[in-house]
């Protein structure tokens, strides 16, 4: 904190208004994420896309998921 108000008064209620903007800008973002915590167990979630193993691939995972999308590109 020194550092940052070694200029005198004006600086040091530059720092006071940045830390208050601060703390507005996290209060914010708290009651957003509280809004967003609250709704996630009531919204439907969509499922996995199916992709099909090949052959007697094993079951698709992450790898395989991520397989098949390159395979589309080209």
């Amino acid at each position: 904190m020194a550092v940052l108000t070694q200029y005198g008064p004006t600086a040091n209620d530059r720092v006071a208004g940045h830390l208050q903007a601060l703390r507005t800008l996290l209060d914010a973002e708290r009651e957003a994420f509280d809004r967003y915590a609250a709704g996630a167990p009531a919204l439907p979630q969509k499922p996995l896309p199916a992709v099909l193993p090949e052959d007697d691939e094993d079951p698709p995972n992450v790898h395989s998921l991520f397989r098949a999308r390159l395979a589309r590109r080209t």
